[in-house]
């Protein structure tokens, strides 16, 4: 894990603090007729998230901007009630600018920017049909990422209303399941999983050609 100087150390505390005065004044601007999202349910989109999560850098550093930028993509449709569109890629694009910013190494920015963009995919199924559709996440953030995505789905669904938080919780779990079993399985995920490399692969098209 990537080591962290006192003032990064000291931004992620300060920043928790800011997100939550922020997110207060928000909701003071914001129109009430607009608030299907009650003040009670903005705020743990900053602030408590962080703390339910474990006390691991990335996954800190996740919850506290993995919604910074739902200002920013906030729309209101014909019936008054906000929506937040592809929030997760904005935020990964404005968590990246501001951990550059704030110098932090590579790998954490990868991380955490990663987390943030798949942050609010949903799994239907994944032990049947929805299984393929895991492999496919799997594959996009990659084995050993997976896990930590889950942790911060977990922790931002626990973060909000009561509302099918059991059904979400339990896809998760299920999920969980299905990584393992993809893991135990040896599924392929990627083209170096392949059984078969691209040397041998031409060698069997060419003997084929001969027949």
């Amino acid at each position: 894990m990537p080591h962290y100087t006192k003032c990064q150390g000291f931004f992620i505390r300060f920043y928790i603090l800011y997100e939550f005065l922020y997110i207060l004044l928000l909701k003071s601007i914001l129109k009430a007729k607009n608030q299907q999202i009650t003040c009670l349910s903005l705020i743990p989109l900053f602030f408590p998230s962080p703390l339910i999560i474990a006390s691991n850098p990335v996954l800190r550093l996740t919850m506290l901007l993995h919604d910074i930028a739902k200002p920013e993509t906030r729309t209101t449709d014909e019936n008054g009630i906000d929506h937040f569109y592809n929030h997760n890629a904005v935020g990964a694009d404005l968590a990246k600018a501001a951990l550059k910013r704030l110098k932090f190494d590579n790998q954490t920015t990868h991380m955490v920017t990663t987390l943030i963009a798949n942050h609010d995919i949903r799994f239907n199924d994944p032990l049947g049909t929805g299984r393929k559709h895991v492999r496919k996440i799997i594959h996009r953030v990659g084995a050993d990422l997976f896990p930590y995505l889950l942790d911060v789905m977990e922790a931002d669904i626990s973060a909000q209303s009561d509302f099918m938080r059991l059904k979400k919780l339990t896809a998760l779990k299920e999920t969980r399941e299905a990584y393992r079993e993809i893991l135990t399985a040896n599924d392929c995920l990627t083209l170096k999983d392949l059984k078969i490399g691209g040397r041998k692969l031409y060698v069997i098209v060419s003997w084929y050609n001969l027949l």
